[in-house]
């Protein structure tokens, strides 16, 4: 997540790592206070449950991940998310609230990883956008579907990694047959 600008979205966003076992990287500078007192002050109960990275600048996040694969969000993308060939240890890459992810990084991105790389939420006119922390809901939980992962059954024995994160599957993870019954998946 670059730039947050609004503490209700980020704290939204980071109930969504908590809630699917991703990790949530979050680039200065931010738009709030994230001091343990303003997430008290803001309601963020569950915040320690929240795997989240800070890092001070897009080059000290590429210094500590080395991502292999981004997939960066837009409203103006000409590619849904649901073509987009989601696959372990890729990271989602979303912009701040008023400007999106800013042009030098979506360049880096494109250069390294295609056109394609960039990929949005289809709305219907007159709407423009979703807002960042329904998009970032909807987009990790696609991310999720393709990977096969049921993050309902056994997500303490995996750590998926969404940046906002990086996706990954584990070896131990758990997904429902299409009769109901839950599955030991098996890195099928």
């Amino acid at each position: 997540l670059i730039h947050p600008e609004i503490a209700n979205n980020t704290g939204t966003i980071g109930r969504t790592a908590a809630a699917t076992g991703s990790v949530l990287h979050i680039f200065h500078p931010f738009g709030f206070e994230m001091s343990a007192k303003a997430r008290g002050r803001a309601g963020l109960d569950y915040w320690d449950q929240v795997d989240c990275r800070e890092h001070a600048s897009w080059e000290a996040f590429l210094e500590a991940e080395r991502p292999s694969r981004i997939w960066a969000l837009s409203a103006r993308a000409a590619n849904p998310v649901w073509e987009a060939a989601i696959q372990p240890g890729d990271y989602l890459l979303f912009g701040c609230e008023t400007s999106g992810i800013p042009a030098e990084i979506q360049n880096w991105a494109v250069a390294h990883n295609g056109e394609s790389c960039l990929i949005g939420l289809r709305v219907h006119p007159p709407a423009r956008s979703l807002n960042l922390a329904c998009a970032v809901t909807a987009v990790v939980y696609e991310g999720l579907r393709q990977l096969g992962q049921d993050i309902l059954v056994a997500k303490a024995q995996r750590r998926s990694h969404l940046t906002y994160g990086r996706l990954g599957r584990s070896d131990h993870c758990s997904r429902r047959s299409r009769a109901g019954k839950v599955a030991r998946g098996d890195g099928d």
